[in-house]
C-alpha cells in the first residue's frame, strides 16, 4: 500500500480536533481569551461589559491568527459529519476515535496505530482491513474538505 502525501496532516488535524475541540468550540475559546484580556469599559459610554473596538480588533485578530488551525478544525468538523452519514458511520467514527483521537496530548509511538487498530477491531467487530480502509477514508474525506491535492506528485508529472 502506497502512503497517502497528505497521511500524516490529516492524522494530526484529527489528533488536533480531539484535543481542542470543534472549529467553533476552538474559535468561542480564543474570542473569549482575547475580549478577557481586553476588559470592556465603564461609565455613560458603555456598561461593564461592553467590549470596546479595541477588544474586538483584537479578538478578530487572534482568530486571524488561529486561521489555518480553525480552518483544520473545521475540515475535520465537515469530514466527520460526511462521516456519521454514512451507511457504517457509526463503526468508522468509533474507529477514528479509538485509533487517532484518543490521547491526543501524548507523542504517538512507534507501532502505536497498528496496536490502536487491532483494538479498534475488536471493538467494532470488524476485521483489521476494515479499520485500515475506514481511516483511509477519514483521511481522505479530510484532505477533500480542507481542499488539499490528492494526486500522487509523482503521477501529476510535478
Amino acid at each position: 500500500m502506497k502512503k497517502e502525501h497528505y497521511r500524516d496532516y490529516a492524522t494530526a488535524a484529527y489528533r488536533i480536533r480531539a484535543r481542542l475541540g470543534s472549529s467553533q468550540a476552538y474559535a468561542a475559546k480564543i474570542w473569549d481569551q482575547a475580549m478577557a484580556q481586553n476588559p470592556g469599559q465603564e461609565g455613560p459610554t458603555g456598561g461593564l461589559g461592553n467590549p470596546t473596538e479595541a477588544a474586538v480588533i483584537a479578538a478578530e485578530r487572534s482568530l486571524e491568527e488561529k486561521r489555518a488551525v480553525l480552518e483544520d478544525l473545521a475540515a475535520a468538523d465537515r469530514a466527520m459529519k460526511i462521516i456519521e452519514n454514512k451507511p457504517q458511520g457509526a463503526g468508522m467514527l468509533d474507529a477514528l476515535r479509538i485509533v487517532y483521537m484518543s490521547e491526543p496530548d501524548r507523542p504517538m509511538q512507534r507501532g502505536e496505530i497498528a496496536a490502536r487498530a487491532q483494538a479498534a477491531a475488536e471493538e467494532c467487530h470488524v476485521d483489521i482491513a476494515t479499520i485500515y480502509r475506514w481511516l483511509w477514508m477519514a483521511r481522505r474525506l479530510f484532505a477533500q474538505e480542507r481542499g488539499l491535492w490528492l494526486k500522487d506528485a509523482s503521477s501529476a508529472g510535478v
